[in-house]
């Protein structure tokens, strides 16, 4: 067989689609942070979204989210909420901040039909696509089933998170040229805009757990690594720990004008033992003025939930979550609004480590099981 220069131009790009598919599904950060052309794609985009929703709010009626109890620190900027249930998530300027991005990009990029029917990845080039059916080589035909897989999963995982709206506070990035290069960084004034979890409650009850047996890249650097672990050398066993909690409880000696108690980082890592986490835990889900019982209305609803997160977890053979949270949302009120049928909420959050990984995500999953086994304890005994 004679090939002509078309067939060889033909196989040079075949074996690009073929080099790139399997690059993009290897082991590590979804999405290549040194390519500034990525960055412009998946910053645009999440602009793009932002601008068509931010249209119908007010910036500038901004207030500062008094549920917060994670993330809190003097040199970090805190949650900002909009009426009537928005929550604006400030970004880190590193690699972090647009990872995060090109997360909850991915999610909603997955919702797209047309990305499962052609297997393209929502960050792929358009000469990637590969259709089902199609006759191709033995790598491009694993990518093809593997990408289609990630974004299944991306699907039914957008259920277990905050919806998300886009970017507010970012400029738009242009094509740089030689004369005129433009930097696609994160501003110090973007942030993600996030459906605020408390707004449907009275009196928010929130929890934030780490979630994972480590809370670390596989990259990190030793000192990255020792810093962690330092925190909490608990987390290995149980899977999580403790952020911060906030629950209402006006007659508690310690609480706020507001009738809330806060318990930040320092006190989660105190709790060396399950009997002290379930003693936390029933601090948190205390019935009113009884010290005896639990809201164990809400705690079966949270179960609900947390065994669906289980289950994707147990399916999941793409992504890791290194130091992503829980968060856990209740109303305090005994009696709340007739309008309001929702007991509780119980959503994925902080998504600036996530990473690909074939395996799935053991650590995650370990701390979901413990956390299940805490909660069914409480039901039982509540």
């Amino acid at each position: 067989m004679t090939y002509t220069a078309k067939d060889t131009e033909a196989g040079d790009d075949f074996l690009r689609c073929s080099n790139r598919a399997t690059r993009r599904l290897q082991n590590g950060p979804m999405v290549d942070c040194s390519d500034s052309n990525v960055r412009m794609r998946v910053l645009n985009s999440a602009i793009h979204r932002g601008k068509t929703c931010i249209s119908c709010l007010s910036t500038e009626r901004t207030t500062q989210m008094h549920s917060q109890v994670g993330g809190l620190s003097t040199h970090k900027r805190p949650l900002l909420t909009i009426a009537p249930d928005y929550a604006l998530k400030p970004l880190h300027l590193d690699h972090r901040g647009f990872r995060e991005v090109a997360f909850y990009e991915a999610l909603r990029l997955a919702q797209d039909d047309d990305n499962i029917k052609m297997c393209r990845h929502p960050f792929a080039h358009a000469e990637d696509s590969i259709a089902i059916g199609e006759e191709s080589e033995k790598n491009i035909d694993h990518s093809a089933t593997a990408i289609k897989r990630e974004i299944q999963l991306l699907q039914r995982l957008a259920a277990f998170t905050p919806a998300y709206y886009g970017l507010v506070g970012q400029d738009p990035i242009v094509e740089p040229c030689a004369n005129f290069p433009v930097s696609s960084e994160i501003s110090p004034r973007s942030h993600l805009l996030l459906s605020d979890q408390t707004a449907t409650f009275s009196k928010s009850c929130v929890v934030d757990i780490k979630m994972g047996t480590q809370s670390y890249e596989p990259d990190a650097t030793k000192e990255k690594r020792d810093r962690e672990i330092s925190k909490y050398p608990k987390q290995e066993i149980f899977g999580f720990r403790l952020v911060g909690m906030r629950n209402y409880d006006p007659s508690h000696p310690q609480s706020d004008p507001a009738g809330f108690v806060f318990f930040d980082k320092v006190f989660g890592r105190t709790l060396e033992t399950k009997e002290e986490l379930l003693e936390a835990f029933r601090v948190f889900f205390k019935h009113g003025d009884d010290c005896e019982r639990v809201r164990t209305d809400v705690i079966s609803n949270l179960l609900i939930q947390l065994r669906a997160i289980l289950f994707w977890f147990q399916e999941n053979d793409c992504l890791c979550f290194y130091s992503s949270s829980l968060l856990m949302v209740f109303d305090g009120q005994l009696s709340p609004s007739d309008h309001n049928n929702i007991v509780a909420k119980a959503k994925m959050i902080d998504f600036g480590h996530v990473t690909r990984n074939n395996k799935g995500d053991d650590g995650f999953l370990h701390g979901l099981k413990t956390l299940v086994a805490l909660f069914d304890t409480l039901v039982e005994h509540g």
